[in-house]
Parts: C-alpha cells; structure tokens; sequence
C-alpha cells in the first residue's frame, strides 16, 4: 500500500516521496554519460574520503562543480541512494570490517569512519546491520583453514 512504499522510499532516498517531488520536479530528468560519470566519480570520492567528520553534500557538490539536487539525484539514479545514505552505508560497511578485524573501542572505530558522536554511530548502524556493533561483533565467526570455527570473541 502507499504508506508502505513511502516508509521504503524515505529509508532508501532519505526523504518521503513529497519531498522528492518538490526538490525534484523542476529538474530535467535525462541521464547521459555525463551524469554517470559524475555518480561514479563522486561515489569513488566517497570511498576515499568517508572518513572525514565534517563531510557533507554541499561540500563534495562544490568540489564537482554540480547543485545539491543534481548530486543527489545522479546518486539516486545510479546509486539508488542519496549522498546522506550512501556516506552513511560506506562509514558502516567500512565500521563492519573494523569491528571484524580490530580489538578497537567501539568508540574508536566510530571516530575512525567519520562519526563525530557514538549515538549517531549505533543509529546508523543498527538501521544497515539491523544489530548494534556489540551483537555485531558478538556475531562474527572466523573460518579456519581445517574448516573449524571459531568466535571472535575467543581469539581476545
């Protein structure tokens, strides 16, 4: 029903489908080699660039020489999120890998990745791993070469 596909839309584009509407609407919607290669150079500036704390749309808008709306609709369209969402999917896949491979605070990890505060870390990372990075790392279990596990939890 349509409240279910607004609740789906918004936790993917980051905003209710009014929202896009009005921010979009007046945009030209045509999609060229252009746009692509700026969804994939922005996204790729993403990647090396996750981890710094006061990162934010405008800023990486201005550094391609693009708008707002052009920058999130480019990351919409090739992405299927938007820059808020993407930055935070990166930060918490990249927190992932730490939490898996590092006896590293929490804390430091979440600082690490680009978070200025742990509330603001566990939120986004219960929304994408749907566990808080405690059950997260609880969780992990390494395979080794005999074909044996172990928890992470063991090796500390």
């Amino acid at each position: 029903d349509a409240s279910h596909i607004s609740k789906h839309f918004a936790s993917n584009a980051g905003i209710t489908p009014m929202e896009y509407r009005r921010i979009y609407q007046k945009t030209k919607i045509g999609y060229s080699h252009t746009n692509k290669d700026i969804a994939f150079a922005v996204t790729d500036y993403l990647y090396k660039n996750y981890a710094t704390e006061k990162f934010n749309a405008e800023k990486v808008a201005e550094t391609f020489q693009i708008s707002v709306a052009e920058l999130n609709r480019s990351l919409l369209y090739y992405n299927e999120k938007n820059f808020d969402n993407l930055l935070n999917f990166i930060r918490i896949n990249k927190a992932s890998e730490l939490l898996a491979s590092s006896d590293d605070t929490i804390t430091s990890i979440a600082i690490e990745v680009g978070y200025s505060n742990i509330k603001t870390f566990n939120l986004n990372f219960y929304k994408y791993e749907e566990m808080n990075p405690t059950e997260f790392r609880k969780s992990i279990t390494f395979q080794r070469s005999d074909g044996s596990e172990e928890n992470h939890e063991s090796e500390n």
